[in-house]
This record gives C-alpha cells, sequence and structure tokens, in this order.
C-alpha cells in the first residue's frame, strides 16, 4: 500500500508541477517512473540485508526525486534523479536512433547533452549534424556548447555562419556582442550591442552592456551617459547604479558617485543590496577623509 502511495505523491507532483506541458515531457515522466523503480530496489535491498545505512540512503534518494521536480531545484548539479533521468533520455533517444535514424532525435540528444553539461559530447554531436544538413538551431546549440567550455573563437565563427542568413535576429546579435567582449574586441562588441539596442530600445541589459564596453574603451562621456539611460529604463537597476558610482571613483568625482548611490537607497529597498550600497558610501568617505 506504501509503495502506490509514493508512486501517487511523485506523480501528483510531477502532474502539478508540469500541468501545462504534460505532453511535452512525457519522457521526464518515464524516467521519473524508473527511478522510484530504483528507490524501491534499493529499499528492499537494505531491508533484505538489515541494513540502516541503505535505508537511510533510499530515503535520501526518494526525497532528491521529490525535490527535483521542481523547476528550482533541477538546477542542482548533484541532483542524482535528474542526472539520471538525463541518462535515461539519452539512452532512450540512442536506442531509438539505431532503430531508425533521423535528424530529429540527433538534435533532441544534443540538447539533453547540453542540459546535462556534457558540452564536448553535445559539439561532436552537432558537427555530425551539420555534416549531413546545415540547421540554424543545431549551429545555435553548437554554439552554445562552445561558450559554456571558453571557445570563445569558434562560437565567433558559428555565429558569423548563423548571421549571414538570420542576420536580424536578437538573440544571436546580442550572443555576437557577448563573445566578441569576452574576445575583448571591444570596438565590434558597441556595434553589435549597438544593433540590438535598434530592435529592442527599452531592454536594460543591452544598454548595461553597451555601457560596459564604453568603460572598456576609456570613453567616459558615451559610458556615463549610456548607464544613466539604463536608470532612465529601469530606476531599480542596482547594477547600473553602482558601476556608475564606480565609474566616478575611478575618476575621483565623488560628490557624483555619492549622488548616485544615494539615488539607489531611494530605490533599492533589499537589505543586502543596501548594505553593499552603504559599504560603497564609506568607501567614498574615507577617500574623502584622506585627501
Amino acid at each position: 500500500m506504501i509503495e502506490l502511495i509514493i508512486v501517487a505523491l511523485v506523480n501528483l507532483i510531477f502532474l502539478l508541477v508540469n500541468r501545462k506541458k504534460v505532453k511535452l515531457m512525457w519522457l521526464h515522466w518515464i524516467s521519473i517512473n524508473v527511478n522510484i523503480l530504483v528507490f524501491f530496489l534499493i529499499y528492499y535491498f537494505a531491508s533484505e540485508l538489515d541494513s540502516t545505512l541503505l535505508q537511510y540512503l533510499s530515503g535520501g534518494f526518494f526525497v532528491l526525486i521529490l525535490f527535483s521536480q521542481f523547476p528550482k531545484f533541477r538546477q542542482l548539479r548533484f541532483s542524482l534523479p535528474m542526472d539520471m533521468q538525463f541518462n535515461i533520455i539519452l539512452l532512450y533517444l540512442w536506442l531509438s536512433y539505431k532503430v531508425s535514424p533521423s535528424l530529429n532525435k540527433m538534435e533532441k540528444a544534443i540538447v539533453y547533452l547540453n542540459l546535462s553539461k556534457r558540452y564536448q559530447l553535445a559539439i561532436g554531436l552537432c558537427n555530425k549534424y551539420l555534416k549531413e544538413s546545415d540547421n540554424l538551431k543545431v549551429m545555435g546549440h553548437k554554439t552554445y556548447s562552445l561558450i559554456n567550455i571558453g571557445e570563445y573563437n569558434k562560437a565567433n565563427t558559428e555565429l558569423d555562419k548563423i548571421l549571414k542568413t538570420n542576420h536580424s535576429d536578437n538573440y544571436y546579435i546580442t550572443l555576437k556582442a557577448d563573445v566578441l567582449y569576452k574576445l575583448k574586441d571591444y570596438d565590434n562588441a558597441a556595434l553589435y550591442y549597438h544593433k540590438a539596442i535598434q530592435q529592442k530600445p527599452n531592454t536594460p541589459e543591452l544598454w548595461f552592456s553597451l555601457a560596459r564596453t564604453y568603460q572598456k574603451l576609456n570613453r567616459f562621456d558615451d559610458c556615463e551617459q549610456t548607464f544613466k539611460k539604463v536608470l532612465d529604463r529601469n530606476r531599480s537597476y542596482l547594477p547600473a547604479y553602482t558601476a556608475l558610482a564606480k565609474l566616478y571613483i575611478n575618476n575621483n568625482l565623488y560628490d557624483k558617485a555619492r549622488e548616485v548611490l544615494e539615488q539607489a537607497l531611494d530605490k533599492i529597498k533589499h537589505p543586502h543590496y543596501r548594505i553593499h550600497i552603504n559599504k560603497m558610501l564609506m568607501e567614498i568617505k574615507n577617500k574623502d577623509n584622506t585627501q
């Protein structure tokens, strides 16, 4: 009876958490129930051996199964059930591909390899796919993998290929700018941030990235004005307040830095962030006193 209750509980949680996309999550549903089966096997094995340690282990395993249903916990790298789910799904896709090869199954495998942080394997599968067919989504998956292993030059090359065909896609334009920033090609990074901003002028994150790029280029006036444009679009965007204050501090403009941080205190109510702002104000006060 207890077994049925456990199965019902886990499946009920799964249905509640994924109620809007149940049809798309059937592979996850299968892998969750396989996890439960493993839990039962460990538990019964522990009971037969009268092993308290194994019983605790099976209990901890079940708790992980429960927690891994919630999006907040799915990203935890130590989540054993999620790793098992990825492995089960990948095994299924591999067997399915062997029986009936298709590029669609290969792309799904690439997605799950990236989700499980096996980027090198994902890149290898992307290369195999792209030998058979040019596909912008798979090029995007490959770019994602390359960025995550720090291969920014190769990622930049992939983005050039993508943007030749899909030259107005804001996501890839922004990604191109981010990669160029990582490569310290700040002039071209600024150009691509400008292109992205032309499509989405009210996105504070884009203006913030452009301001950081101007800062690297030592373009004080452009940097200052761009940080202010971030705050025009979002008065609660803390990184813009602190970055603008640091810009002023680095240029010995302590009064302006203090003014910006006091504005931040008016807008930012989170206690942790207010502590950080007050620390910066104290630093400015100490620098004023030493001069």
